[in-house]
């Protein structure tokens, strides 16, 4: 094997692992993007880390957004609080 077919084995390499690692890592805390970067880098270990990670709770989200509503509905928050608080949570759980 020549170098070129080194380096272009390594990047197919690279490629297929940060493609199944954003798949999965789209599902975790760790986004789509972080998760690619640790597979193209770190190949079975990345895909490794992305396994372990934590996935997203959407139900606590949705538990959360339920919460500031009835907070809202019973005039303890005001309309600007609770748009901004369930702004911040959406944004901080994408």
């Amino acid at each position: 094997m020549d170098f070129k077919q080194i380096i272009l084995l390594y990047v197919v390499h690279a490629i297929l692992f940060a493609v199944g690692c954003g798949f999965i890592g789209s599902q975790k805390k760790m986004g789509a993007t972080l998760a690619a970067a640790l597979g193209a880098l770190l190949g079975i270990i990345g895909l490794i880390i992305v396994i372990v990670s934590p996935r997203k709770d959407v139900y606590a989200v949705a538990g959360q957004l339920q919460k500031y509503k009835v907070l809202f509905e019973s005039g303890l928050i005001s309309e600007t609080e609770y748009t901004n608080l369930k702004g911040k949570l959406l944004e901080d759980n994408r």
